[in-house]
């Protein structure tokens, strides 16, 4: 692949983000002129029965909207970082890191839920969105694995290759996950079959997309990879933050999280882009 096919993929996602975070505005629009009371009388649960009640500042759909936005403006606001601090480098890393900042809009689409679940739509719309939702979670976290094999070694030749891979899977791990469409979360995602293997999948995807860094690291002799491996854990705990809970000062610790993770993992790349 070369820097031009790569630059128009990223040009591609951040197309992708804005077209998201666009929706996201509309739709939470609509969602705050609808009736509170459609809202009020969902019965909504917790994805974790422990997760904790510190600052719920108002209603469940408020707080989703809330954080569907922010997703979707800091993917925006990510792709277009990326797309001018790499367009001239080799870095496919950064590749990866792009469609991790896009998947990351993808849960904008959670706006659309609301707004669906608010103007008393079949099921089937929720559903069908709700796939689409966990297909964005599972490219990102794919994608972040992918990056963590370029930083080991894998050859770049074959990227579009990968790419086609990580979206395939998405697609298909999102296809095939059952949800139970009458269990609404307070995420407004339905409940999915099969939590526990599920969660041991993302878990275990998830360490080890840190893990290689480390591992780059002692191949390598880069004490940046370790730096790279870092952001990557706390972008992680971050976005999963974003993603599974509603609570005001958990989503906020998120967002602080992301950021800083997801500004630390940049920094060390373009820096061993420099180098490259």
């Amino acid at each position: 692949m070369t820097i031009a096919d790569r630059n128009r993929i990223m040009i591609l996602s951040l197309a992708a983000e804005i077209a998201l975070a666009a929706a996201c505005a509309v739709a939470a629009a609509m969602c705050l002129g609808l009736p509170a009371s459609r809202f009020a009388e969902l019965s909504l649960k917790p994805e974790f029965p422990w997760e904790p009640r510190l600052w719920n500042v108002s209603m469940a759909h408020i707080r989703v909207l809330a954080i569907s936005g922010t997703l979707g403006l800091w993917a925006t606001l990510c792709g277009l970082w990326v797309l001018r601090a790499f367009r001239k480098t080799t870095s496919y890393e950064i590749l990866f890191f792009a469609l991790f900042g896009c998947a990351l809009a993808f849960d904008a689409a959670r706006s659309l839920i609301v707004l669906a679940i608010g103007l008393d739509a079949p099921a089937a719309y929720g559903a069908l969105l709700c796939r689409f939702v966990n297909a964005g979670r599972w490219l990102g976290n794919l994608s972040l694995f992918a990056a963590s094999l370029y930083s080991v070694g894998m050859k770049h030749e074959k990227a579009g290759r990968d790419i086609a891979i990580v979206l395939f899977l998405s697609v298909i791990l999102a296809s095939l996950m059952p949800i139970n469409s009458e269990a609404l979360m307070e995420s407004f995602l339905f409940r999915p079959g099969y939590a526990a293997i599920l969660r041991f999948a993302w878990i275990s995807v998830s360490a080890l997309s840190m893990v290689n860094y480390f591992f780059a690291a002692f191949l390598k002799g880069s004490g940046d990879y370790s730096l790279m491996g870092l952001g990557v854990f706390l972008a992680m705990i971050g976005r999963d933050a974003l993603y599974f809970t509603t609570d005001a000062v958990l989503c906020a610790a998120g967002l602080l999280l992301l950021s800083a993770g997801g500004l630390l993992f940049m920094r060390r790349c373009f820096r061993l882009a420099l180098w490259q």
